[in-house]
């Protein structure tokens, strides 16, 4: 991979992120990640770098989250939001909260 960069943009007080994620279904069960601090659950896939296909993101994630290489089936949904963000205590609007590390990451500085 040439550019690991995330498919990432913030413009105003919105910011949007590439993600490709799986549906992996095995023995009539559906697997999904969980979070150790907040109780909730999500398909395993991550962000979409710069120059990479959403099947090369997603078989990319599956095994850096798994450690198992699964192949891609077929494209079963495609699902976009545009996520505004305020930050308590922070007059800028621009920062975001990665939900997989739990931590807020600056997009501008406060």
């Amino acid at each position: 991979m040439e550019n690991e960069a995330n498919c990432a943009f913030i413009n105003d007080d919105k910011w949007f992120r590439y993600r490709a994620a799986a549906i992996i279904v095995e023995d009539g069960c559906v697997l999904l990640a969980g979070n150790e601090k907040e109780d909730y659950l999500y398909s395993v896939g991550g962000a979409v770098h710069h120059g990479e296909t959403a099947e090369e993101a997603v078989k990319r994630e599956v095994f850096e989250e798994t450690g198992v290489e699964y192949a891609v089936d077929h494209l079963a949904v495609i699902h976009g939001n545009f996520l505004k963000v305020m930050v308590p205590g922070c007059n800028s609007p621009t920062r975001w909260r990665s939900r997989s590390t739990d931590s807020w990451r600056p997009a501008s500085h406060c």
